[in-house]
């Protein structure tokens, strides 16, 4: 065998050792749903600001995702979190209180909870999002961030409710009007998660 094939046979081995390390510190992961309330602000696109033609900007949706805890630092654990959050007003008109989007989020659990049944977490990243709020006649998109703070609770093996408080903002909402507009929103979701791998 030749010495550059045995670099590869002991590279791939070294990965795995980690990958099998990494694995063994792992603080499990799970699926979640979520209902709650959103509230939006922001600017017009003449930069005034808003409520929406149809009222205050409050809206009812939900929120789908699934987070990993990849590994721990002491008693910090870090991984990720994947979502997909919609709300809207439930009027129908064209000028809605309609939010759409989909995150990509580091997050950073309280492993110092894992035996017990409080399990607390704070999360953060980007967004791509999409709305009709106030004066758009139809969805627009931009990028923005996320943020969020929570905690759920296990009431059986697997599952648990969770309580979630969320925000963020999108600063270039793009229009076919009159250029950009910004936007910023916050939530208040619960909701119920499948546990794995604990």
């Amino acid at each position: 065998m030749r010495k550059s094939s045995w670099l590869v046979v002991a590279l791939a081995l070294m990965l795995g050792t980690q990958v099998a390390t990494v694995a063994a510190h792992a603080q499990g992961g799970g699926f979640y749903a979520e209902g709650g309330k959103t509230w939006l602000s922001g600017s017009t696109l003449g930069g005034d600001a808003t409520t929406g033609p149809s009222g205050k900007a409050n809206s009812l949706g939900g929120t789908f995702g699934g987070f990993y805890d990849v590994t721990h630092l002491g008693p910090i654990g870090v991984g990720g979190d994947v979502r997909y959050s919609f709300s809207h007003d439930g009027s129908g008109a064209r000028y809605g209180n309609e939010l759409n989007y989909g995150a990509l989020n580091a997050r950073f659990s309280g492993v110092f909870f894992q035996k017990f049944p409080i399990h607390p977490y704070v999360q953060g990243g980007v967004i791509e999002a999409s709305t009709n709020y106030a004066y758009y006649t139809a969805m627009h998109g931009g990028l923005g961030y996320d943020y969020g703070v929570g905690a759920d609770v296990d009431f059986a093996p697997h599952f648990a409710v969770r309580v979630e408080y969320s925000g963020g903002g999108v600063n270039s909402l793009k229009s076919t009007q009159n250029g950009n507009a910004s936007l910023t929103f916050n939530q208040v979701q619960g909701g119920i998660v499948l546990w794995f791998g604990r």
